[in-house]
Order: structure tokens, then sequence, then C-alpha cells
């Protein structure tokens, strides 16, 4: 996960190899220390579980609307679909596990 648009380390970064995680509380991007939670603008979804993917909840506990971002994929959350989920993911898990 990124804190910008285009994926750039240097401007924030989180590793989601761990397990779900029902909120965002206390967890701040490597490299800049910016809160995590409702700031998530870009993703690289990397090939590093035997999930199918990951899903991102607007809310705590793994509630509201979700996306579903498939392992192997990329991008910015800038589009028709999942436009809405820029800057407003507060947990995520994993599926097809």
């Amino acid at each position: 996960m990124y804190n910008d648009y285009g994926r750039h380390k240097d401007k924030g970064y989180y590793d989601l190899d761990s397990p779900a995680l029902k909120n965002f509380h206390g967890r701040y991007y490597f490299n800049d220390g910016a809160y995590l939670g409702d700031s998530i603008s870009s993703w690289t979804a990397g090939s590093g579980t035997s999930c199918a993917g990951y899903k991102f909840f607007v809310n705590v506990d793994f509630r509201g609307a979700s996306i579903q971002i498939a392992k192997g994929t990329k991008g910015n959350f800038d589009s028709p679909w999942n436009g809405p989920y820029n800057n407003i993911i507060s947990s995520y898990s994993k599926y097809g596990c």
C-alpha cells in the first residue's frame, strides 16, 4: 500500500504480508511516518501470499463497502470502479485462502 498515486516507496509505503488487520490504528507508513488509515492511494498486490488477493474495507472491523484486489496486480485508486476507495480504507483481509 502506498500513500500517494504511482506506488512510490519514498512517499510512504506499508507491507501487508501481515495477518488481516481489523483496523489501521497505530499503523504508519514506512519512510514518511504518516498514518495508514484513510490515506491509501495505490497498491502493488505482490505474490507474497498463497491467497487469491486482498479485500479492503472502508470501515474498521471488516465492515462497510469493500473492494477486492487480486494478487499480482498494481494500480491507483483513481478509476471509476476503484476511485471511491481512495483515502478511505480502514481495514483489510485476504480472500481465496
